[in-house]
């Protein structure tokens, strides 16, 4: 889009999975990165050719991915209208789509269950996911996208591992979580990718943490955040 969600430190937030898984209205122009050419707000370019294209050209191009991630600002109202016209554009070509969010650890699957089966109302499913110790952000930003999935049975998935687990090891290493804990981490965790790391050391330097959290814990909690999703 003609515009940039946060990456790191925000994280990916929604994913349409098997076909799973934000803008500026200003009247101004928007610039991408690299190219000359100015757009008009909630024009949407293409990342092959760079050029404009339009949603349903968007979405026969989305409906032939397995996956399909959506970032975000996590408190920007129109990214998350964003998402929900994507997740409406593909459920329409490929009702069999799920949802995956990183609002939700997959310990709460059988919660997410319930909801998508139209067993909970809000109040109860709040109360059940422990939203507001968990992700804290207001519900209504994400309310009429689960609304969305909860009324046409579409499944979700917690994407996210335990959220006191990435804290722990930035403090205290993976070495030191309990092996209760461990369970939980991804099969696989990489590491080894040189430009990742760049990216993210430049956001640790960002930081100020007095010494108390040592850049490969940091980096190694990142990889185990974004490898379990």
């Amino acid at each position: 889009r003609s515009n940039q969600a946060d990456q790191l430190g925000l994280y990916c937030s929604l994913m349409l999975i098997s076909l799973v898984l934000g803008c500026a209205v200003a009247p101004k122009k928007l610039a991408v990165k690299d190219l000359s050419q100015s757009f008009e707000a909630d024009t949407i370019i293409s990342a092959k050719t760079g050029k404009p294209i339009s949603f349903e050209e968007l979405i026969a191009e989305l409906i032939e991915s397995r996956v399909i991630y959506v970032g975000e600002q996590h408190t920007n109202r129109s990214h998350h209208e964003i998402q929900l016209k994507i997740i409406k554009g593909v459920f329409e070509q490929s009702p069999n789509m799920a949802v995956g969010m990183e609002m939700f650890d997959h310990s709460y699957q059988s919660i997410l269950d319930q909801w998508s089966g139209g067993e909970l109302d809000e109040k109860i499913f709040l109360r059940k996911t422990h939203w507001y110790a968990n992700w804290r952000y207001s519900f209504s930003l994400y309310r009429d996208i689960l609304d969305f999935v909860r009324d046409n049975r579409i499944r979700l998935v917690g994407l996210n591992v335990p959220f006191h687990i990435p804290s722990k090891i930035r403090v205290g290493g993976i070495e030191n979580l309990r092996d209760e804990e461990k369970r939980h981490l991804p099969a696989e965790i990489d590491t080894t990718v040189a430009d990742h790391r760049e990216y993210v050391e430049n956001v640790f330097n960002g930081h100020h943490f007095k010494g108390m959290v040592e850049f490969d814990d940091f980096y190694m909690a990142q990889c185990v955040w974004e490898d379990a999703m």
